[in-house]
């Protein structure tokens, strides 16, 4: 199984081993410790089982994204291209 991922992704068996184990220690860290987990790159669509807010730095404004919606590419309100996922909302510093 791993050799057909790691195949598809275009790395060795070893490294997608690696990345495998890299990243169950550090969701692992998050959970047993509160941390926040920052989800970032490539493109993913919000279930809607989470919710996720966006902050727009040129104007401040502060958006929720609706279930089911990609990214956005830039701000409903101004259609700045300077829009960032709104860490500021979670307690903890510690993000991955």
């Amino acid at each position: 199984m791993e050799q057909n991922k790691a195949a598809h992704i275009g790395v060795s068996r070893k490294t997608f081993w690696n990345d495998l184990q890299n990243a169950r220690q550090k969701a692992a860290d998050a959970f047993v410790n509160g941390k926040a987990i920052e989800v970032s790159g490539g493109e993913y669509v919000n279930s809607g089982e989470c919710k996720v807010d966006f902050l727009c730095k040129e104007y401040d404004h502060v958006w929720e994204l609706k279930s089911d919606q990609r990214r956005p590419a830039s701000c409903p309100n101004c259609d700045s291209g300077l829009i960032f996922p709104n860490w500021q909302r979670w307690k903890r510093k510690e993000v991955y």
